[in-house]
């Protein structure tokens, strides 16, 4: 149809596990298991090493074992990678969905101007600090944050990225953002901003700074993450140009 929108590609599975690499990662079957003493579910789940990879139930019975093996729940990412019918088959051994969760992208060439925001100022680092690390644990709940500086740092480092924190004038983080680098693709995670700071424009000022940090580190497309409920980043996220590319699930036991 004249005039119409070409479907946004999406990075796919392996780009997004490039940005995101767990500390160990075991292989049973075609599947890829990550573990990451629980921090985040990307870095704690079972995802196809290749798509359309089949998992016996041998197999998935293994996967089970291994994370209980390590003290974590099995959690399994359901997406247009995985298998037909996987999801019926996780039901029916008592496991649940979680939030759903999109993929948006846009491409990098003709960034959306700064935001008007005027009291802050956003630095960029090649490593998460103290500061930046607080910022980000300090938005997670407390079970997940509490003393997980050593393992966030070897989650974020395990892939080349640039770490940006908004500041005050007074020095105080109000927010942070981390660009991860995959070949072309940039991948924008991490956002989170001080429950004080919030509805100043800082969000819309992290992502445009990571859009330009993203250019200068040669990449040309870039990809986030989001869950559909989340409506406030949602309208973010579609005023700066990027477009739904993909969805996905955790299952979890």
């Amino acid at each position: 149809m004249t005039g119409a929108v070409p479907p946004a590609t999406a990075p796919g599975l392996a780009v997004e596990r490039d940005t995101w690499r767990p500390i160990r990662t075991d292989q049973v079957g075609g599947w890829l298991l990550g573990f990451t003493d629980g921090l985040t579910r990307r870095a704690n789940s079972a995802v196809p090493a290749v798509p359309g990879a089949e998992l016996s139930d041998d197999h998935l019975a293994e996967i089970e074992r291994r994370y209980t093996a390590a003290g974590q729940p099995t959690v399994f990412r359901i997406c247009s990678a995985a298998p037909d019918g996987l999801d019926d088959r996780l039901a029916a051994r008592g496991y649940l969905e979680g939030s759903i969760t999109e993929v948006w992208v846009r491409e990098i060439a003709d960034r959306p101007g700064d935001s008007a925001a005027t009291d802050h100022r956003v630095a960029e680092a090649d490593r998460p600090d103290a500061a930046w690390l607080d910022g980000w644990l300090g938005v997670k709940t407390a079970a997940a944050a509490a003393d997980r500086s050593d393992v966030a740092t070897r989650l974020l480092t395990a892939s080349p990225a640039r770490y940006l924190t908004a500041r005050a004038e007074d020095g105080a983080v109000l927010g942070v953002l981390r660009v991860a680098l995959a070949g072309d693709w940039a991948g924008l995670s991490c956002l989170a901003v001080t429950p004080a700071a919030r509805r100043r424009g800082i969000g819309r000022a992290l992502t445009v700074a990571g859009l330009d940090a993203a250019a200068r580190s040669a990449a040309t497309r870039a990809f986030l993450q989001v869950e559909v409920h989340n409506t406030a980043a949602l309208a973010l996220y579609r005023a700066l140009a990027f477009r739904p590319a993909a969805r996905y699930s955790y299952w979890e036991h």
